[in-house]
């Protein structure tokens, strides 16, 4: 009668120990001070102070930007990239602005959802009954 008590107590704390993991420092993921930067710069050139550098893209996502000594060069969605004379701080590279948010196909035209993009390619064609 004593064997069976020492084994279930020996499988319940095999399983206790097993399940528990032993203590770590949390993990915030602050961003760096460098990504910071870069998050002010993609917000700061859609202001009313700068917009008017790029007009034509307005309606287009920044992709990306590169520093240069005379401002930065902003790469547009549209493919067309222009030459903003704001000074970033940034050490010379390519920086991107976040990537782009995959499309939601709507269920028709008149869907209230504004996300969604209609395509009429993706309806789905209807069962008929025989």
């Amino acid at each position: 009668m004593r064997i069976p008590q020492i084994f279930i107590w020996s499988v319940l704390w095999g399983g206790t120990l097993a399940c528990t993991t032993p203590p770590q420092p949390p993990s915030f993921g602050y961003p760096t001070s460098e990504a910071l930067r870069v998050r002010e710069v993609c917000a700061e050139l859609y202001t009313d102070a700068w917009w008017g550098y790029f007009s034509p893209s307005r309606k287009s996502a920044l992709r990306s930007f590169r520093p240069d000594p005379a401002g930065l060069i902003a790469s547009f969605s549209d493919g067309r990239s222009y030459d903003v004379p704001l000074q970033t701080g940034l050490p010379l590279g390519t920086y991107y602005c976040g990537k782009p948010q995959a499309t939601t196909p709507c269920a028709s035209q008149r869907d209230w959802d504004s996300r969604c993009e209609y395509e009429p390619r993706r309806q789905v064609p209807r069962i008929r009954d025989r």
